[in-house]
């Protein structure tokens, strides 16, 4: 089994390593292990996911993972909707026990985008969110929320 080290730092400035290592002709089954991963960014989960999705399907062979040995790691992994979406291109091991995440305005979790209308959906979300922060945190005014709304519609 080939194993892919990660490095304890994975976000935009060092994702390319990762990439590097999987760029190879890998053979037969293959772990990514992330056991010592203190810091990860939405980059480096994206990229988590693209390197088990070229690797799985280069080789043919299951692809596994070694989940990071820290608590506070893995929970923002959850939160942020990782582990959902790694299930569909990691053979994972079983979920250890943990109690249920609060919902967030401020996070955006990993969304899979197949169609035209997730695109729609993830866009109202963050408007949907971004509102509710204007107002209770910031104090923004209704029409100013629209203003912003619009613009960002036209952003997206």
């Amino acid at each position: 089994m080939k194993v892919v080290e990660i490095a304890p730092t994975l976000d935009y400035r060092t994702i390319e390593t990762l990439y590097d290592s999987v760029a190879d002709d890998l053979e037969g089954p293959v772990l990514f292990d992330a056991r010592h991963l203190r810091w990860v960014d939405p980059n480096g989960m994206v990229g988590l996911l693209g390197a088990a999705r070229v690797v799985g399907d280069r080789t043919g062979a299951s692809v596994r993972i070694s989940l990071p040995e820290q608590g506070d790691v893995l929970s923002y992994l959850t939160r942020m909707g990782f582990m959902a979406a790694a299930a569909e291109v990691y053979d994972l091991p079983p979920p250890r026990s943990r109690r249920a995440d609060r919902a967030s305005d401020v996070l955006l979790e990993i969304t899979p985008v197949h169609t035209n209308s997730d695109v729609h959906a993830v866009v109202e979300r963050v408007q949907t969110r971004a509102g509710r922060v204007l107002t209770k945190n910031l104090g923004y005014s209704a029409a100013s929320v629209v203003q912003f709304s619009v613009v960002l519609s036209e952003v997206c």
